[in-house]
Parts: structure tokens; C-alpha cells; sequence
């Protein structure tokens, strides 16, 4: 036996994660082709706004305006251009898409100004989606020929033993990259993406034109428009791999003669439930199935196989040894909430999968609280998924910060302070009228320290306890939000729920007037 079970299970891991490094190479080079094709459509855009407003601003009735016989030549020659680039495609499947994309575009019945820039639009999106569709197939295919290998001398390397590999044929390549393991195959997927893009441009361009947007937000717009399409190109292509990896290694399985596989779930908090729940389980090559006892599970899997020889253990048992059980994913996990607490994992996970969104979360952040944010992104996701209430203080705290409610020269850490001393010297206190306070509103946090822009001084949490307990009077208010009881001190006016026990705002006591509203 070459080496035990654990070093073949991360040899697996090892493979699977050199197919997912091809696609982050992959995705950097199609976000290339993004580009490109959004500096084309903004230079699109703007032509056509130039050439057709009048006084800086381009109407809807100005865009819909029959093609003039300049105009209509112009279009004929793009279009005699487009047949050209076509007709010298060489990838067969790729020229038939764009045939088609081609024949729908040059049979409309009627073409005005904003149908020949959408049949621009349309153009460069095709030529996008016919360089992703290229680079796609060269990569997948590469892709799957490389993990057979890899596969195979894995297999060998464990027996101890060589044999002849079979080769690959180009039919095996071309059914994996045809066959529609998820309803459809990543040509379809690519196409239906610039379908969907294609849409929304349009919508948006025509909608900006009715209610005179100008240039300026149609730019913004389309590029997070196009942002959005290239995130599901860049998903597509990390499932993508996912799959042809995993083909590949079935194929090896078939080739080998191997009969069982194990799945195997990478071990992190990124790690789903439904592969956490597969993680170990033992299948027969002959009936794995995608996405139910096979990977890919899902969009953006990252899961993948070993081969299993149920006559393995008896082989370490001969040996006089017990064979080597490698942890699964439930024994991780259960390690991970032993060593961190319930909820770790999930909040783990979150943290790595909104990353893009909490980048330009802490972005504003750092433009609206300044010295106030936190100071790097990190400090940012360690308060949004802590284990306690932290984040929900520190929104309530950016909030009062950006409506001027609370000092800017308070930090965070000042404002947690304060809370937990709130918490430890009035939680519980008896009020003199017998309510008991369980909570304090965000609001009262902040009334406590004090605001300079509303020029409103801080309450000692003393003269808060004072008023509570001792006041020289209290009213009765009710309002929308139920009734509220405000308590007179010697220095401090405090309001309270009665019915929450909560300690909704508390104001500082300048003068004998403050007793009679």
C-alpha cells in the first residue's frame, strides 16, 4: 500500500484545487474580454447621443426616428461587416450561434435610429459572448484531459502498480461539453446570459431616453450591468470546471475498472449542508448521478471524489494495522462549534461569500463615517459576524453618527462601553412607580454620550438611575407607539415603556421650566 487513505483523500483535494486555480485564470481573462466590450458599448452610447441631441439632451421621439438614406447605408455596411467576420469564424459551432444571432437581428421589419444602436450593442455583445464561448471550450477541454491523467496515475500510484491508460477520443470531450447535466450546456448558458444582458441594456436605454436621462447614469447603469453579467460568466465557469474535473475522474474511475467512489466535501466554512451531509458517503461509480450523489451539487461546487476499495480495510487488517479514517465533514464541523460556538461555521461562510457586497459596504462606510469606520476591512467583518450583538450596535452607532444624534468623536468602542455599562448598572433597577428595566433603546445609548451638532450635552448613567428610582415627579404620555412614563431627576429627564421596560431616551435637566412641560 503506497500510502493511507488520508493522503489519497488530500491528493483528491489537491487535484480539485488545480482545476479551480485554471478557473480563476479563466475568469481573469474573460473579465479582459468584459471590458473591452464595455469601453466599445460606452463608446457606442455616447456616438449616438452626440450625434442625435439637440441642446445636450436626447429624446425618446429623436431616437425612434426612421434611419435617413445616410443612416440606413451605414447600417447596411456594419452589418456587411458583421457577415464577414462571421463567414471567417472558424469554430463551426460558434459561427452557427452567431448565424443565428444574425438572422434575428437582419430580418426586423422596421429600423429606426435606437433598433440600429441596439443592433450595435447587439454585436459587440455577440463577439463577447463568441470570445468567452472560445476560451471556454479551450479551457474546459484542456481541463478535462488533464484530470483524466491525473486521475489515472492517481489510481495507479495507489495499486502500486502501471498499466496501460485508455485514451481520450475527442467524442469523450465533445459529450461531456454538449451534454446538459443542469438543463442546459455552458454554450446555452453563455448565450442565455447575453440574451439577458442584451435585455436589460436595452430597458435601461430606452427607459433613460423617455424620461431624458443623461449620458452620465446610462454609463453608470451599463457598467453594473455588465458587472452583473460577468459575475455570472465568472459562476459559471467555476461550476463548469467543477463538473468537467469530476467527468474526468468518472471516466478514469470507468477506465480503471474502479466500482465505488467516496464524496468528498472540502473542509471549510464555505462547505453547503447538502455536500456536508454527502461528505464520506460511498456510491458505485454506476450509479452516480450529478447533482445528487455526484458533483457538482450546485453553482460554484467545489466538492469532489476519491476512489474507495471496500477490500482496502481488509488489505491494513492483514497488515496488522487499523486503516487510517480520514475526518469528515460533520467531525470538523462538530470540531469548529466545539473550539468557536454554535453558529461559527454559518457565520464563516457568510463572511466568505458576501465579501464582494461587504467591500462596497465598508466602502460607504468609510465615506460617510471617515475616522469613525472601522479602520480596515477585516476589523470591519470580524464586528458583521461576530457572535454577539456587535454589528446590530454598530449600525445603530453609524446611524446616529451619520444623522448627527451622536458626537463624531465618540468611537465605536466608547459606544459598545457605554452599552454594556448601561446593561450592568440599569438592567434589573426597580423604577419608583415598579417597572422593571429589561432593555434601552440604540437612541438612549447615544443620549447618554451626547451630541455636539445637536449641541446637546451627555447624561451621567448615575442621574439616569437617580431619576428612575427617586424622581421629584413623572407624567404619563400616550402616543402612537403606546404609552410612555417620563421620570423627573435632580439632573436628568429619563422616558421609559412601561409595558417593554425598556428606557427609550433620556435628555439632561438644564432648568426648573423642564418640570412643568
Amino acid at each position: 500500500m503506497a500510502a493511507n487513505k488520508d493522503y489519497w483523500a488530500a491528493r483528491a483535494l489537491q487535484r480539485e484545487a488545480e482545476a479551480y486555480a485554471r478557473g480563476a485564470e479563466l475568469s481573469a481573462r474573460l473579465y479582459d474580454a468584459y471590458q473591452t466590450a464595455l469601453r466599445d458599448l460606452r463608446r457606442q452610447i455616447n456616438d449616438f447621443y452626440v450625434r442625435y441631441a439637440r441642446e445636450n439632451r436626447l429624446t425618446y421621439a429623436e431616437a425612434v426616428k426612421a434611419l435617413n438614406r445616410a443612416e440606413a447605408r451605414e447600417w447596411k455596411a456594419s452589418l456587411g461587416e458583421w457577415v464577414e467576420r462571421i463567414n471567417a469564424e472558424t469554430d463551426q459551432e460558434i459561427k452557427a450561434r452567431l448565424k443565428a444571432e444574425l438572422d434575428a437581428l437582419s430580418y426586423r421589419s422596421r429600423m429606426d435610429r435606437l433598433e440600429a444602436m441596439c443592433g450595435q450593442m447587439e454585436m459587440t455583445l455577440d463577439e463577447l459572448c463568441a470570445r468567452c464561448m472560445r476560451e471556454m471550450s479551450e479551457e474546459f477541454g484542456e481541463a478535462y484531459r488533464e484530470s483524466y491523467y491525473k486521475k489515472s496515475f492517481d489510481i495507479q500510484q495507489r495499486a502500486g502498480r502501471i498499466w496501460e491508460v485508455a485514451g481520450i477520443d475527442v467524442g469523450m470531450v465533445e459529450h461531456v461539453m454538449s451534454y446538459p447535466w443542469s438543463g442546459a450546456n455552458f454554450s446555452d448558458r453563455l448565450w442565455q446570459n447575453k440574451t439577458a444582458l442584451l435585455f436589460s441594456l436595452r430597458q435601461d436605454l430606452t427607459q433613460g431616453l423617455i424620461k431624458g436621462t443623461g449620458i452620465g447614469p446610462l454609463s453608470k447603469s451599463l457598467s453594473e450591468q455588465m458587472g452583473q453579467s460577468y459575475k455570472a460568466a465568472e459562476r459559471l465557469v467555476r461550476t463548469e470546471l467543477n463538473h468537467f474535473h469530476n467527468e474526468a475522474d468518472r471516466a478514469a474511475y470507468q477506465a480503471a475498472g474502479i466500482e465505488w467512489y467516496e464524496f468528498m466535501a472540502t473542509l471549510d466554512s464555505r462547505t453547503c449542508a447538502v455536500c456536508g451531509a454527502l461528505d464520506g458517503k460511498r456510491f458505485k461509480v454506476a450509479e452516480a448521478q450529478t447533482g445528487v450523489n455526484y458533483p457538482p451539487m450546485h453553482p460554484n461546487d467545489r466538492c469532489t471524489t476519491v476512489e474507495w476499495d471496500p477490500e482496502e480495510q481488509a488489505d491494513w487488517a492483514a497488515a496488522g494495522e487499523k486503516m487510517p479514517e480520514r475526518m469528515t465533514y460533520e467531525e470538523w464541523y462538530q470540531r469548529q462549534v466545539a473550539e468557536h460556538g454554535e453558529g461559527y461555521v454559518e457565520r464563516e461562510r457568510k463572511r466568505v461569500y458576501n465579501i464582494a457586497s461587504d467591500k462596497e459596504q465598508y466602502q460607504r462606510l468609510k465615506e460617510k463615517l471617515g475616522e469613525n469606520a472601522p479602520a480596515t476591512f477585516e476589523a470591519f467583518q470580524n464586528i458583521k459576524y461576530s457572535s454577539g450583538d456587535d454589528y446590530a450596535q454598530f449600525k445603530a452607532y453609524a446611524r446616529d453618527i451619520g444623522n448627527g444624534g451622536l458626537t463624531p468623536l465618540a468611537d465605536f468602542k466608547l459606544y459598545q462601553d457605554t452599552a454594556a455599562q448601561i446593561d450592568a448598572e440599569l438592567v434589573g433597577v426597580i423604577t419608583s412607580d415598579g417597572t422593571e428595566i429589561v432593555a434601552k433603546s440604540d437612541h438612549f445609548v447615544s443620549r447618554v454620550i451626547g451630541s455636539v451638532e445637536e449641541r446637546r450635552s451627555g447624561v451621567e448613567i448615575s442621574s439616569v438611575r437617580e431619576a428612575l428610582t427617586n424622581p421629584e415627579r413623572r407624567d404619563s404620555r400616550r402616543g402612537k407607539k403606546g404609552v410612555s412614563v417620563r421620570y423627573f431627576g435632580k439632573e436628568a429627564i429619563v422616558t421609559v415603556n412601561p409595558d417593554t421596560g425598556t428606557i427609550i431616551q433620556a435628555n439632561p435637566r438644564h432648568s426648573r421650566k423642564e418640570m412643568e412641560q
